[in-house]
């Protein structure tokens, strides 16, 4: 080219034409990634519906998403809650994208990469794990959840939930079911905040779960320790915090004013106080309930 004009009329060209080429090839890329979620979507589903009738077909399947299954695995349902529904689908394909929750499972449960598989499912991620050769799972899982949840939390309050494990195709579909129950009844106890919750861990609240009408449980708690409640309400002599205490302590007197960091004599106050109320401490049926109680201000989020 002979003068500067030409130059600069030519190279907005090419450069026009460049950008043109770049946008379609970054969009055929986002087309064939998209097309791919897709198909893992529907493999997925296929696999929670229990639609394989050989786990070796399910295993080889696995294999064209570069997903090497084995079994035990464990299920990982990550929420994070967006009140934008059209912001909450982007911010979930972000995680995906980053790679932050495969490698951080992978790093923290030392095991290959292809063992662990995430994708969206009924607007939710999730995450299988094998776990054949983990030791120590429980604290495993939640500590890369820890770690990932710390990333993931930018996008909103992030909740994980975590099945038990299951060992074959078969057993796939309760331990979804299992990992949403948890997400179901943590979501109401925790409210908007974040959690790590596993289910095993559940205990008493499937069976609170169960009932329907909440009301029921509410006068459970206002029978047993309604006056407790009241008091700790109107003087805030913290003996929902003491009973809580002496019934994990096992009514141990000298580990309970540790934990709660009072005065031996305070604490002997404090129970003279709950006798007061009416709290049979002394009676081992009285206690069971009292710990029932206890655990059904957690399930309910009562605020005190």
């Amino acid at each position: 080219l002979k003068n500067k004009k030409d130059k600069i009329s030519y190279l907005n060209i090419v450069i026009e034409q460049a950008i043109i080429l770049l946008a379609f090839l970054l969009q055929n890329r986002q087309s064939l990634i998209q097309t791919e979620r897709n198909y893992l979507d529907s493999f997925i589903s296929s696999m929670i519906h229990t639609q394989y009738t050989s786990q070796t077909e399910l295993i080889q399947k696995a294999k064209v998403f570069k997903w090497d299954i084995h079994f035990p695995s464990v299920i990982l349902l990550i929420d994070i809650k967006n009140s934008n529904e059209k912001t909450r689908l982007s911010n979930y394909y972000k995680a995906l994208d980053s790679g932050a929750i495969t490698e951080t499972i992978a790093n923290v449960c030392e095991i290959p990469h292809e063992n662990i598989k995430t994708a969206l499912y009924n607007n939710q991620i999730i995450c299988f794990v094998s776990v054949a050769l983990i030791i120590d799972l429980p604290t495993k899982l939640k500590r890369a959840s820890e770690i990932f949840v710390k990333y993931l939390k930018k996008f909103g309050p992030v909740s994980v939930s975590i099945s038990g494990k299951f060992f074959n195709m078969v057993e796939i579909s309760q331990a979804y079911k299992e990992a949403l129950l948890v997400q179901n009844i943590y979501k109401d106890v925790y409210s908007e905040q974040q959690f790590i919750e596993i289910y095993k861990d559940l205990g008493i609240f499937k069976l609170f779960h169960l009932i329907e009408d909440k009301e029921y449980l509410n006068q459970y708690i206002e029978e047993i320790l309604g006056a407790v409640i009241r008091n700790d309400q109107k003087n805030d002599m913290n003996l929902i915090d003491t009973l809580q205490s002496l019934i994990t302590n096992n009514m141990n007197m000298k580990k309970s004013s540790e934990d709660l960091y009072i005065h031996y004599n305070s604490l002997r106050y404090r129970v003279s106080k709950l006798n007061e109320l009416g709290v049979e401490l002394s009676n081992g049926s009285k206690t069971t309930e009292i710990a029932v109680a206890l655990q059904l201000l957690k399930y309910l989020n009562y605020k005190i």
